[in-house]
């Protein structure tokens, strides 16, 4: 993603105007000449300031001050912009203009962004949101948590995107405002894109166009940018004519609405469509076209960072891979300023590519290895789990608003049922009979309502047990996926291995170790997936089920070092305590990595590993008697670094002991939550 919704900006200042009306109409002067000439819409604003000044109108200046702030912004003027601005949060505070203090700041926030400045668009987001909550002006939170998550988003942080995008999400459809839902809509469905969801990103893209027609004349850019999404979407998935169909109406909006600045949003998946379809010739006029356009309205690194790739990729058609090279690694150092993840991952495949054409298969290989290292970090395991809960947490929250809404109108007719009981009651007093029937209809109310409420528990207790079993499911597929795939694929690396030992005669010893080396760590992968499956595919482990996995380990650490003895204590009282999967597995790994590195660099005679219970913790021991080593020496590698990291992650404390000649102890501590010990 690498915009910030302007139309969400110049909704703040209508939603000021809807409650004033403006006796000079500047608001619709701006608006016609914003674009078309800018100049004269800024002499609008400072004529509006002169006569919301006469009038002593301190409402309306405001408004206009933070209009300045939108004009300047436009216009990439970020010094005047500045300056506007700390003249717009003077004015509002000194002057009490509560209303207008968060438009500034989101004003200013998206200065920021057009800047690439990300670290003061993030902090004026988030005081826009603030005075927001506190004026408990929901429609204001919306924004500025659609904003927020914009820039997560761009930088790669998709945990937190999704988390302030799902907080909007919420409050979306009690929106009055279009632009508000088309904005998040088209989010969400970028979101989806992100994971590889492409059927559900076109659904909600769709959503977003169709909610855009209704307001066409009043919100083209929302519009626009579905169909710029939907030209992406489906270009992506190689439906060219429709992505095309998609892509000529965006042209045909933007040029009628004589808007240049929006027709460089869809000529940017224009171009990309142009160059899947190896249509070159084409691709070239629409880069040139949009790098015009992008130089007339200043539009920033990040902003160009799509036409900018696709030219490198036109270079690398017509066989000029160096010239590739040149403009992908100036795209490479923009990239990095910003902290734009996704597009130094794709950055890196780029270069792979161009090196690899220009004959350089070491540069090559570099940055192939450097593109799946930044993939890694982007799409970690800790985000992929974001990802595949994206979806129901998002439904969730609109199921919560309907139950929610449902609730409120169950206490309504719950309350009136109330009063016509009382009214009988009453009339009871003179009729006997009357009390009787009232009494009948009132146990008969209170019945329905129990068996409702019953009715509810169960339904509630059932959704929580389809949740937990689809989230079941989908950690038994993971687990089934690796095992049947990326274990089938190292069992043939072995096989491969040996068929190239027995079925050749290896004169060089260098090379038959090498095979055997070869051999050796595939098979030491495939006994760690093992254990990583096994992790998968327990939503909690106890520590009697860790002790037979270090036994396991420890009998096979015997076979490849038996002149070291080896001792395991576990205390009994703690056999039964509980574990999530992720401590155990990492607790595991802690622990075999201690042990390797004894057997490895201390030379013992004796390693023993010991777990008890102490003062409402855990404590397990790693010891060994071995050559020690200087604690204080950086330069150990990364063994001890990547314990500490694992316990780190789990809330757990790891400290590590040694003495030259005497040997090393390493110490793991976590609190004992299940009150066994």
């Amino acid at each position: 993603m690498n915009k910030i919704p302007l139309l969400l900006f110049l909704l703040l200042p209508i939603m000021a105007f809807s409650q004033n009306h403006d006796p000079d109409s500047v608001f619709i002067w701006y608006e016609r000449d914003r674009e078309k000439n800018p100049e004269r819409a800024l002499q609008h604003i400072l004529n509006g300031i002169k006569n919301a000044e006469q009038r002593h109108d301190k409402y309306h200046k405001a408004a206009y001050l933070v209009k300045l702030i939108e004009q300047k912004n436009f216009i990439r003027d970020y010094a005047g912009a500045y300056r506007d601005f700390r003249k717009a949060e003077k004015y509002c505070i000194d002057n009490k203009v509560d209303g207008q203090l968060p438009c500034a700041y989101s004003q200013y926030a998206e200065t920021c962004f057009n800047k690439e400045d990300f670290v003061g668009a993030m902090k004026y987001f988030r005081r826009a949101d603030s005075v927001f909550a506190k004026q408990k002006d929901g429609i204001g939170v919306v924004i500025s948590k659609n904003n927020i998550a914009n820039i997560y988003q761009v930088q790669g942080q998709y945990d937190l995107a999704i988390k302030n995008l799902l907080d909007a999400a919420k409050h979306v459809d009690t929106s009055q405002y279009r632009y508000i839902k088309v904005e998040i809509f088209n989010n969400i469905s970028e979101l989806y894109e992100t994971i590889g969801d492409n059927r559900k990103a076109q659904d909600m893209a769709r959503a977003a166009m169709k909610i855009a027609l209704g307001g066409k004349r009043d919100n083209p850019h929302g519009l626009l940018l579905s169909y710029a999404h939907l030209t992406s979407l489906l270009t992506d998935t190689h439906q060219y004519a429709e992505a095309e169909k998609y892509y000529r109406k965006g042209i045909a909006l933007a040029d009628s609405t004589h808007l240049e600045s929006v027709k460089f949003d869809i000529l940017k998946p224009g171009i990309t469509l142009k160059v899947l379809q190896n249509d070159m010739s084409e691709a070239k006029r629409l880069v040139f076209e949009a790098m015009a356009l992008g130089s007339k309205y200043k539009k920033n690194s990040n902003e160009m960072y799509s036409v900018k790739a696709n030219l490198a990729r036109i270079y690398l058609h017509d066989a000029q891979p160096a010239k590739a090279v040149a403009l992908l690694n100036t795209l490479l150092r923009e990239a990095r300023l910003g902290d734009r993840r996704d597009d130094i991952a794709e950055i890196y495949e780029a270069l792979s590519q161009a090196y690899e054409q220009a004959g350089d298969f070491k540069k090559a290989l570099e940055n192939h290895k450097l593109f799946v290292t930044q993939k890694d970090v982007i799409l970690g395991s800790e985000k992929q789990k974001y990802f595949k809960d994206a979806q129901v947490k998002y439904e969730t929250a609109i199921k919560e608003k309907e139950l929610a809404q449902h609730k409120v109108a169950l206490l309504q007719k719950s309350s009136e049922s109330r009063k016509k009981n009382t009214t009988i009651i009453m009339l009871a007093a003179l009729v006997f009979f009357v009390v009787i029937l009232a009494y009948l209809v009132y146990r008969q109310q209170r019945l329905k309502g129990i068996q409702r409420e019953k009715e509810f528990q169960l339904k509630a207790a059932i959704a929580q047990i389809e949740t937990q079993n689809k989230l079941q499911e989908q950690r038994l597929s993971i687990s089934r996926d690796l095992h049947d795939n990326i274990g089938a694929q190292l069992t043939f690396i072995i096989s491969s291995v040996d068929n190239v030992k027995f079925g050749f005669s290896l004169e060089q010893t260098k090379l038959s170790d090498k095979l055997d080396s070869i051999s050796d760590f595939t098979k030491s992968t495939i006994l760690e997936l093992r254990d990583t499956i096994w992790a998968m595919n327990h939503a909690e482990i106890s520590f009697e089920e860790l002790r037979s996995r270090i036994f396991n380990f420890l009998e096979k650490a015997k076979t490849a070092k038996s002149s070291i003895d080896y001792a395991f204590h576990l205390d009994a009282s703690i056999l039964d305590v509980k574990l999530s999967s992720l401590q155990g597995i990492n607790i595991y790994r802690t622990i075999q990595e201690a042990v390797n590195n004894a057997i490895k660099y201390a030379a013992p005679s004796k390693i023993v590993i010991e777990a008890k219970p102490e003062r409402g913790r855990i404590t397990i021991e790693i010891r060994d008697n071995g050559v020690g080593f200087d604690t204080s020496d950086n330069d150990r590698g990364n063994g001890l670094g990547n314990m500490k990291k694992r316990m780190k992650e789990i809330g757990a404390e790891c400290t590590i002991q040694s003495v030259r000649n005497e040997g090393t102890t390493v110490r793991i501590s976590f609190q004992n939550n299940n009150n066994y010990a």
